[in-house]
């Protein structure tokens, strides 16, 4: 697993890396809107021009509670999808899916 970098209310790791290309997450709160946080997925290209320049692939918004949501739904995929793998859960960096919230239904 990829380390986690935090500077005051942001947080980065590594998503993708290759000898030649680096994806990566960003989480940061929003200082006019604390309930929401800002997800931005970048793209690094190693061999291009500027091997430094990252650029944004992807930016959204999302509420602060959303974001156990999306743990909840990444632990259940990783259990359910670890098996093809023959990766252990506890390596892939995932917890028990019953040490998160339920699934909501909203509808």
């Amino acid at each position: 697993m990829s380390e986690v970098i935090s500077t005051g209310n942001k947080f980065d790791c590594v998503l993708a890396a290759s000898g030649s290309y680096v994806e990566s997450l960003e989480l940061k709160t929003i200082d006019a809107e604390p309930q929401l946080v800002e997800f931005v997925i970048r793209t690094q290209w190693l061999a291009a021009k500027n091997p430094d320049e990252k650029r944004v692939k992807s930016r959204t918004c999302i509420e602060r509670t959303r974001l156990f949501d999306l743990q909840s739904v990444i632990s259940r995929f990783l259990a359910t999808s670890t098996s093809a793998l023959s990766l252990p859960v506890h390596e892939a960096g995932s917890h028990h899916a019953d040490q998160f919230p339920r699934e909501r239904n909203d509808h």
